[in-house]
Protein backbone atom coordinates (compact mmCIF):
# COMPACT_ATOMS: atom_id res chain seq x y z
CA UNK A 1 0.00 0.00 0.00
CA UNK A 2 2.82 2.39 0.87
CA UNK A 3 4.47 1.79 -2.52
CA UNK A 4 1.22 2.63 -4.29
CA UNK A 5 0.86 5.85 -2.27
CA UNK A 6 4.41 6.88 -3.17
CA UNK A 7 3.77 6.14 -6.85
CA UNK A 8 0.62 8.27 -6.84
CA UNK A 9 2.46 11.09 -5.05
CA UNK A 10 5.27 10.92 -7.63
CA UNK A 11 2.79 11.10 -10.51
CA UNK A 12 1.05 14.11 -8.97
CA UNK A 13 4.38 15.86 -8.48
CA UNK A 14 5.36 15.16 -12.08
CA UNK A 15 2.01 16.42 -13.37
CA UNK A 16 2.38 19.57 -11.30
CA UNK A 17 5.88 20.22 -12.68
CA UNK A 18 4.69 19.65 -16.26
CA UNK A 19 1.76 22.00 -15.70
CA UNK A 20 4.10 24.74 -14.47
CA UNK A 21 6.23 24.32 -17.58
CA UNK A 22 3.13 24.43 -19.78
CA UNK A 23 2.01 27.61 -18.01
CA UNK A 24 5.33 29.27 -18.81
CA UNK A 25 5.35 28.05 -22.41
CA UNK A 26 1.84 29.46 -22.97
CA UNK A 27 2.76 32.75 -21.31
CA UNK A 28 5.90 33.09 -23.39
CA UNK A 29 3.95 32.51 -26.62
CA UNK A 30 1.31 35.04 -25.56
CA UNK A 31 3.90 37.71 -24.70
CA UNK A 32 5.70 37.19 -28.01
CA UNK A 33 2.39 37.58 -29.83
CA UNK A 34 1.68 40.83 -27.95
CA UNK A 35 5.20 42.11 -28.75
CA UNK A 36 4.42 41.66 -32.45
CA UNK A 37 1.04 43.40 -32.21
CA UNK A 38 2.54 46.32 -30.30
CA UNK A 39 5.48 46.66 -32.72
CA UNK A 40 3.11 46.87 -35.70
CA UNK A 41 0.37 49.07 -34.25
CA UNK A 42 1.97 51.18 -31.53
CA UNK A 43 5.77 51.26 -31.95
CA UNK A 44 7.51 52.57 -28.86
CA UNK A 45 11.02 52.93 -27.56
CA UNK A 46 12.21 51.82 -24.15
CA UNK A 47 12.21 48.48 -22.40
CA UNK A 48 9.32 46.03 -22.20
CA UNK A 49 8.10 45.54 -18.65
CA UNK A 50 6.33 42.22 -17.98
CA UNK A 51 3.68 41.27 -15.39
CA UNK A 52 1.85 37.98 -14.90
CA UNK A 53 -1.21 38.14 -12.64
CA UNK A 54 0.04 41.50 -11.29
CA UNK A 55 3.36 39.98 -10.23
CA UNK A 56 6.90 40.26 -11.53
CA UNK A 57 7.92 37.09 -13.41
CA UNK A 58 10.87 35.19 -11.94
CA UNK A 59 14.37 35.40 -13.41
CA UNK A 60 14.06 31.96 -15.02
CA UNK A 61 11.06 33.14 -17.02
CA UNK A 62 12.67 36.47 -17.93
CA UNK A 63 15.74 34.59 -19.20
CA UNK A 64 13.55 33.21 -22.02
CA UNK A 65 13.64 36.72 -23.51
CA UNK A 66 17.37 37.36 -23.16
CA UNK A 67 18.70 39.29 -26.13
CA UNK A 68 15.31 40.76 -27.11
CA UNK A 69 15.28 44.26 -28.60
CA UNK A 70 13.97 46.34 -26.99
CA UNK A 71 15.10 44.61 -23.79
CA UNK A 72 12.78 42.86 -21.35
CA UNK A 73 12.82 44.03 -17.74
CA UNK A 74 10.96 43.48 -14.50
CA UNK A 75 11.54 47.05 -13.32
CA UNK A 76 8.16 48.35 -12.17
CA UNK A 77 6.91 51.65 -13.46
CA UNK A 78 9.58 52.38 -16.06
CA UNK A 79 7.92 55.44 -17.62
CA UNK A 80 9.95 55.07 -20.83
CA UNK A 81 8.87 51.52 -21.59
CA UNK A 82 5.84 49.52 -22.57
CA UNK A 83 4.06 47.52 -19.87
CA UNK A 84 2.81 44.09 -20.96
CA UNK A 85 0.55 41.92 -18.81
CA UNK A 86 -1.10 38.51 -18.79
CA UNK A 87 -3.80 37.18 -16.50
CA UNK A 88 -6.46 34.51 -16.15
CA UNK A 89 -4.64 31.57 -17.77
CA UNK A 90 -6.98 28.59 -18.19
CA UNK A 91 -6.36 25.26 -19.88
CA UNK A 92 -9.13 23.69 -21.92
CA UNK A 93 -9.55 20.24 -23.38
CA UNK A 94 -6.60 18.80 -25.20
CA UNK A 95 -3.85 21.22 -26.04
CA UNK A 96 -5.84 24.43 -25.69
CA UNK A 97 -5.47 27.44 -23.41
CA UNK A 98 -6.98 30.91 -23.03
CA UNK A 99 -5.84 34.02 -21.22
CA UNK A 100 -6.19 37.77 -21.20
CA UNK A 101 -3.30 40.05 -22.06
CA UNK A 102 -2.41 43.50 -23.21
CA UNK A 103 -0.01 46.40 -23.15
CA UNK A 104 0.24 50.11 -22.42
CA UNK A 105 2.91 52.29 -24.01
CA UNK A 106 4.52 55.35 -22.47
CA UNK A 107 2.73 57.41 -25.17
CA UNK A 108 -0.68 56.27 -23.91
CA UNK A 109 -1.60 53.57 -26.42
CA UNK A 110 -3.40 50.75 -24.59
CA UNK A 111 -4.76 47.50 -25.98
CA UNK A 112 -6.24 44.45 -24.28
CA UNK A 113 -7.02 41.06 -25.82
CA UNK A 114 -8.59 37.70 -25.07
CA UNK A 115 -6.11 35.18 -26.46
CA UNK A 116 -6.66 31.55 -27.46
CA UNK A 117 -3.68 29.26 -27.91
CA UNK A 118 -3.21 25.69 -29.10
CA UNK A 119 -0.16 23.46 -28.97
CA UNK A 120 0.96 22.68 -32.51
CA UNK A 121 4.03 20.58 -33.21
CA UNK A 122 5.07 20.82 -29.58
CA UNK A 123 4.87 24.64 -29.45
CA UNK A 124 2.12 26.93 -28.19
CA UNK A 125 0.70 29.24 -30.85
CA UNK A 126 -1.83 32.08 -30.57
CA UNK A 127 -4.71 31.01 -32.80
CA UNK A 128 -7.17 33.81 -31.97
CA UNK A 129 -6.89 37.28 -30.47
CA UNK A 130 -10.05 39.28 -29.79
CA UNK A 131 -9.64 42.91 -28.79
CA UNK A 132 -11.53 43.84 -25.65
Amino acid sequence: MRGRTLAVAALLLLASACSGRADRDVQEAAFRHLFGVQAQRDPADGPRVLRIDDAVPDDTFLARFEGEVPPITAAPGDARGTAFWLTNLQFGRGDRATLRGGYATATGATREFDLALTRQGGRWVVTAASRR
